[in-house]
């Protein structure tokens, strides 16, 4: 219990941080697009519009690289403070710092603050290319329910997303189909409130991030990747400590209803160097975090620890 405590309820304030900073800059998103209106959008407004959601990615940039540097330093500081405490609690000793040079952990973090940034980054990249795409839609929209109310051919074909495409279509011609008397019977106002609302649909989730083909909401992917990167830093700290203490064994933790993935791996031994003759080497794919979201992570250990509690 004195494990996952130390380990997790740190991460979970770190987590929670940047978890209410994209929710709140999801809702912003939904916000500013939900004002507009097919029957009103014009170039000028979806300018304006695009210039707020910059804004928002802006902000956001600049608070990932600030989250980065001070979060992932105080996950590797907690992971490399508990492994220190059970290296000494087995009785390992520290190499001299002719053997072992303490740079490595600043530089060990300085790369993991750099890749997590840099995927955070990449993720607000995108958060700019849903809303664009989302503007881009709406343009379109507003000119067909322009040529609904002149009664013209309505190019549906020319929507970029053809999922949103073919619902607008539906509506459209739905609004024609009775001819001009149907059409005047549908007021532009509310062939306008039928689209809006059909594309509102589209954005309720706040789904701006995609990700590999896969669309993740501000909130929740920021949650997944603090979670991940937080819990990459403790198992890098815990392995540069190993190193500095001449300690060879880690064990991957266990927990009560471990998932698929690391049920595998719950509790065995394993040798970082693989030079052992008694315990696998330790494979990238047993190295906490096993799977986006992952709580296990690997705690020092040696023969004499594992004899004692063996008895």
């Amino acid at each position: 219990m004195a494990t996952k405590a130390l380990g997790l309820i740190p991460v979970k304030n770190r987590v929670k941080l940047i978890e209410t900073a994209y929710g709140r800059a999801g809702d912003r998103l939904v916000g500013i697009l939900s004002e507009l209106n097919p029957a009103t959008f014009t170039a000028a407004i979806g300018g304006r519009a695009r210039g707020r959601v910059n804004a928002i990615v802006r902000d956001l940039d600049a608070f990932a690289g600030k989250w980065a540097r001070a979060a992932v330093r105080e996950a590797y500081a907690e992971g490399s403070t508990f492994a220190r405490t059970r290296l000494e609690n087995i009785g390992a000793e520290k190499k001299p710092p002719a053997k072992f040079n303490p740079g490595r952990h600043e530089r060990a973090i300085a790369a993991l603050v750099s890749r997590t940034a840099g995927d955070l980054l990449k993720a607000n990249r995108t958060i700019a290319t849903s809303a664009g795409k989302y503007l881009s839609l709406l343009s379109l929209a507003a000119a067909e329910v322009r040529k609904v109310e002149a009664f013209e051919e309505v190019e549906v074909e020319a929507f970029a997303d053809a999922t949103l495409g073919k619902g607008i279509k539906r509506i459209v011609k739905r609004s024609i189909g009775g001819g001009p008397d149907a059409v005047s019977s549908l007021a532009r106002g509310t062939i306008s409130r039928m689209i809006k609302s059909y594309l509102l649909k589209k954005i309720a989730g706040a789904d701006f991030i995609t990700i590999k083909d896969r669309h993740y909401s501000l909130k929740s992917y920021s949650e997944m990747l603090a979670r991940t990167g937080l819990r990459e830093a403790q198992t890098k700290a815990t392995k540069e400590l190993c190193d500095q203490y001449d300690n060879d064994l880690v064990q991957f933790s266990q927990h009560d209803e471990p998932c698929g993935d690391c049920e595998q791996y719950e509790g065995e031994v394993f040798s970082i160097s693989g030079k052992s003759d008694k315990y696998p080497e330790l494979p990238p794919e047993a190295e906490p975090p096993v799977h986006p979201n992952c709580e296990h992570n690997l705690n020092p250990t040696s023969e004499n620890a594992l004899s004692w509690r063996s008895r």
